[in-house]
C-alpha cells in the first residue's frame, strides 16, 4: 500500500556506494499511474546516454527501444522503475532491456502484487511490513530530534503519538512535520497525542492523498466493495463468509455467465488483497481467506470516501451516550457500533425522504 516506504527503500539501494560502484549504468524512472510509453522510454534513454542529443526526442517508440537496447547491451546496469501500477507498463518497457546472464538488475516498486509476479514469475516479491511500536517510535524520535535524544518527560507521549500512526511510515513522517513546527513541551505533545489521528486524516496533500491514489485506481466494481469496509469497527477481524454474503445481498457483485455470486465475490476480495488494500488475517487449510482486516489508515479513507458519496454513516457508542437525541444525516446505509438498545434509547432522528 502507499506510504509503507517502497520508494525510500529502493533509493537506499540505488544510492548505496557499493551499488553505484558495481554497476556502470544507473537509471531511475518514475512510472506512476498515468504513464506514457514514449516519455518513459525517453527518460530511460536520456539517463543512460552521457550526452543526449535533440534527435533522440524525434524517435518513435520502436526506435527508442532499439537505442536503449544498444546502449545497455553488454554493460552492467541497474534500472529502477518506481511506482508501476499495471502489467501493461512493464510490458511496454521490458523489450528495451537486454536479457543478459550477468551484471544486470531491474528493480520495480508497485502496490500490486500481480505486477511483480508478471515481471519475475520465478521469484517472490519483497513485501514491506508495517512497523511495530518500537520501530514506529524509533522513526519518529530520529526524525524529530535528529542526532539528539528525546527528553524523558516526552518519551511516553511520543510513544503514544507513534503508536497512533498505526505502523505506517508515511503517517509518522506527516506527524513529524507537525511536531517540528511546535515547541517541544509536554502540554503541546499531549494535545498532539489526543488528536494525531485527525491530523493525519486532514492532511490531503501528504498521507491521505497518497493512500487515496490506490482507491482512485480501483475499477468501479471494486470501489464500492472497498469503501464498504468502513462499516466494520476498527481492528475488527472480518469473517469472509459474512463479508461476501453482505456484498451479494447489497447487489455489489455482477453476474457473469453461470458463475456463483459468492465465488465472484471471493475473486473481488482476492483482487483487493493483491492490491495490498486489504490484509489477510487468517487462511483456511485449503488456502482460502478465512478472516481479513483493513488497516486503520485505509479504514479512515473508506469512511472519508463513503461520507462524500453519502454511501454510509457510522454511529459510535460515545456519540449515542453524549446526546439525548441523535441527529443522523442522510446516508444510504447506517452502521451502528453500539448495543442496539442503547441506540434506540438515544431517540435517533434524521431527514425523512419519501
Amino acid at each position: 500500500m502507499g506510504g509503507l516506504g517502497k520508494t525510500t527503500l529502493a533509493k537506499k539501494v540505488f544510492y548505496d556506494p557499493a551499488i553505484e560502484f558495481h554497476f556502470f549504468v544507473h537509471s531511475w524512472v518514475y512510472v506512476s499511474q498515468e504513464f506514457n510509453q514514449k516519455e518513459l522510454l525517453l527518460a530511460i534513454l536520456t539517463s543512460v546516454v552521457d550526452y543526449p542529443s535533440e534527435q533522440m526526442y524525434k524517435l518513435n517508440e520502436e526506435m527508442l527501444v532499439e537505442e536503449i537496447y544498444k546502449h545497455l547491451n553488454g554493460r552492467r546496469y541497474l534500472v529502477v522503475l518506481d511506482d508501476v501500477w499495471t502489467p501493461d507498463a512493464w510490458n511496454d518497457l521490458k523489450m528495451a532491456f537486454p536479457n543478459q546472464n550477468y551484471g544486470i538488475r531491474i528493480l520495480l516498486t508497485s502496490r500490486n502484487t500481480d505486477v511483480a509476479l508478471i515481471a519475475n514469475p520465478d521469484s517472490l516479491p519483497h513485501h514491506l511490513k508495517f512497523l511495530n511500536d518500537d520501530e514506529s517510535w524509533e522513526l519518529l524520535s530520529t526524525k524529530v530530534f535528529r542526532r539528539g535524544s528525546c527528553p524523558f518527560e516526552l518519551v511516553e507521549l511520543g510513544e503514544t503519538i507513534a503508536r497512533k500512526c498505526y505502523g505506517l511510515p508515511l503517517a509518522i513522517v506527516v506527524v513529524v512535520g507537525l511536531l517540528l513546527k511546535k515547541d517541544k513541551t509536554r502540554d503541546l505533545w499531549k494535545k498532539d497525542a489526543e488528536s494525531v489521528s485527525s491530523y493525519v486524516a486532514r492532511d490531503p496533500k501528504q498521507c491521505m492523498n497518497v493512500l487515496a491514489l490506490s482507491y482512485k485506481h480501483l475499477p468501479d466494481h471494486l470501489k464500492v466493495c472497498f469503501i464498504y469496509f468502513g462499516g466494520f469497527p476498527e481492528d475488527f477481524p472480518i469473517p469472509v463468509w459474512k463479508l461476501l454474503n453482505l456484498w451479494v445481498a447489497e447487489g455489489f457483485i455482477q453476474q457473469k455467465g453461470q458463475d456463483c455470486l459468492e465465488d465472484l465475490a471471493e475473486d473481488y476480495l482476492e483482487d483487493l488483497v493483491e492490491r495490498n488494500l486489504i490484509l489477510v488475517a487468517k487462511r483456511r487449510s485449503n488456502g482460502r481467506i478465512k478472516t481479513c482486516r483493513v488497516h486503520d489508515m485505509l479504514r479512515d479513507l473508506c469512511l472519508k470516501e463513503a461520507s462524500e458519496e453519502k454511501f454510509l454513516e457510522v454511529i459510535k457508542g460515545h456519540q449515542i451516550l453524549d446526546s439525548n437525541s441523535l441527529i443522523i444525516p442522510y446516508h444510504r446505509r447506517l452502521c451502528v457500533h453500539s448495543h442496539v438498545m442503547n441506540f434506540i434509547h438515544s431517540r435517533p432522528c434524521g431527514p425523512c425522504w419519501v
